[in-house]
């Protein structure tokens, strides 16, 4: 099953606990920097455009290791919070207005507060990127998803919208694809 909710529940409550409480030793430039960081700009609210491109960046046209994706994320300003969650997850966040991207060895995700916009940018990317993509019905276990697309074969690619109320008052909006294999390796 497709879980959302998981990637989610874990990243999102590690990047809305205190910043400086999951960057490692004090003496690490990724303490500094996420130190620094304007806690509006965890989570912060992307344009629509910002946040599909930067999903389709990373998600889509992105590297196939998690490794690869640890260094082009990094190159691109990102920073991964010291905490990991299942399947060794990481939430990489900017101190600018780019959503934050969660990995797994199964998903990848753009998380941000919620905008006008996002939704219908979000499903416009999805038809145009995807043309055959196809909708799945609400009977999957979804956990607050609001739309699931299918796309390819053997096995298909997940790529899903979900909104989500985190600890701290503000929705986030998401976009995910999710396989089982998505990252080839380490």
């Amino acid at each position: 099953m497709y879980r959302i909710g998981r990637l989610l529940s874990c990243g999102g409550a590690i990047a809305l606990a205190s910043l400086s409480a999951c960057t490692g030793p004090t003496d690490s430039a990724d303490f500094w920097e996420l130190n620094a960081m304007r806690p509006g700009h965890v989570f912060p609210q992307s344009s629509p455009a910002t946040f599909v491109n930067t999903f389709d960046q990373f998600c889509v046209e992105g590297p196939d290791s998690l490794r690869a994706m640890d260094v082009l994320l990094r190159r691109s300003g990102y920073v991964p919070l010291r905490s990991n969650w299942g399947e060794g997850g990481r939430t990489y966040v900017v101190d600018d207005m780019r959503p934050a991207i969660m990995v797994s060895g199964t998903s990848c995700a753009a998380v941000a507060g919620s905008r006008t916009g996002q939704t219908d940018r979000a499903r416009r990317y999805i038809g145009t990127r995807f043309p055959g993509a196809e909708p799945v019905r609400e009977e999957m276990d979804t956990e607050g998803a609001r739309e699931i697309w299918l796309v390819g074969t053997n096995p298909p690619d997940m790529i899903g919208t979900a909104r989500h109320v985190g600890p701290v008052p503000g929705s986030r909006f998401v976009i995910l694809r999710q396989r089982e294999g998505l990252f080839a390796g380490p």
